[in-house]
């Protein structure tokens, strides 16, 4: 297993670093009008320019017309999705389709809504930007407000709609973090702010490999699941990008309206995962007073289907269908020996003592 599991466990070559933007005013929001989609001066169009970047992220292989630093080259082959920017119509009020599904902010604002307009998807942000979707993921039109950075848009299409289109396209996509060993992954789920991209910035500095630090994508082949690797940003609050990233790993803020940085796991020294790897374990974080003693125990397949469940992502949930057979597979997942609850303090200090906690664990289960 181990072997096996090392064949794939190598260093990809360096990306180019993002170069920090600096915040632009929010403005009034910005409104879409239902108009002919317009390319912004000087993008190329996706699906017909021969020289446009390819990328690869979350085991796909994209295309876009706009530069994506954060991402790898991809090798030759096919194209799985393309994305292409247009102009968002900032002076007219765009009419807001029917039956939008909403997700909101503490405050009750809407912070992303999903609708369905004729054959395709539209998820829109509002104020900030939308995406149009085809049917079957194959490509994505965006279009921002004038005020808003395109670092912003790159963070939406990456973490908030890709991970979406990956749902639609029949994957089965996790809100967790994942790093590896030679002998397979480990899942770390956990509500935000619970410490996944911590702990796993912290996993990857002293060599583990890094996977992902909010979105993994869960593969099964030959009746065993896999995790495929994401892409290899890091997204950490101020004072955990000051103690895990060196100056040449921070790459500025994740976007305009955030004070998240975005990280580089392999500027920071870490190594990532070039391909699936077996899944090993899943820890559900639980965060804990900084004095307080990392532990690790079992959760019943109940607590695991409900953990699991809470953590994944869903394009459309009025899709019976896909609901159903999502649902399936988590039942499946759920029911493995997979899942522990790992107690977490709230402090840097502890980290090694977490680290050391899950050393010990995997080592029981090697022996087991």
């Amino acid at each position: 297993m181990a072997a096996a599991a090392d064949t794939i466990l190598t260093a990809e070559p360096r990306p180019r670093r993002v170069q920090p933007e600096a915040r632009q005013p929010d403005g009034a929001p910005a409104q879409f009008a239902d108009a002919p989609f317009e390319y912004e001066p000087g993008m190329r169009h996706a699906a017909t320019s021969m020289d446009t970047p390819t990328y690869r992220a979350f085991g796909l292989t994209l295309s876009s017309d706009i530069a994506l630093p954060e991402l790898q080259a991809a090798p030759e082959g096919a194209i799985g999705c393309s994305f292409r920017m247009g102009i968002g119509a900032a002076s007219h009020s765009g009419s807001e389709p029917e039956g939008f599904h909403r997700l909101l902010r503490k405050d009750g604002r809407a912070w992303m809504a999903v609708a369905r307009r004729g054959t395709d998807y539209v998820i829109r942000f509002p104020g900030i930007a939308e995406f149009w979707i085809a049917a079957d993921g194959t490509e994505i039109r965006g279009r921002r407000g004038r005020a808003v950075p395109l670092a912003t848009m790159r963070h939406l299409l990456l973490d908030h709609v890709l991970p979406r289109v990956l749902d639609l396209k029949g994957e089965l996509v996790l809100h967790a973090g994942a790093v590896a060993t030679g002998a397979g992954a480990v899942l770390l789920l956990g509500r935000s702010g619970d410490g996944k991209s911590t702990l796993t910035a912290s996993l990857g500095r002293v060599g583990w490999h890094v996977l992902g630090d909010d979105v993994i994508v869960l593969r099964e082949t030959a009746g065993r699941w896999h995790a495929v690797p994401s892409y290899p940003g890091l997204r950490l609050w101020s004072d955990s990008a000051a103690t895990l990233l060196g100056r040449d790993a921070t790459l500025g803020r994740v976007a305009h309206y955030s004070e998240k940085t975005r990280g580089d796991a392999l500027r920071m020294g870490a190594r990532i995962a070039s391909g699936p790897v077996p899944i090993l374990r899943a820890y559900l974080l639980t965060p804990a007073p900084p004095d307080a003693t990392p532990s690790i125990c079992a959760l019943s397949a109940r607590e695991a289907f409900a953990a699991i469940v809470a953590q994944t992502f869903r394009f459309d949930p009025g899709a019976p269908e896909a609901l159903r057979d999502e649902l399936r597979s988590l039942a499946r997942i759920a029911a493995g020996r997979w899942f522990r609850r790992l107690v977490v303090p709230r402090s840097y200090g502890a980290l090694d003592a977490v680290r050391d906690s899950i050393e010990r664990d995997l080592a029981a289960e090697a022996l087991a």
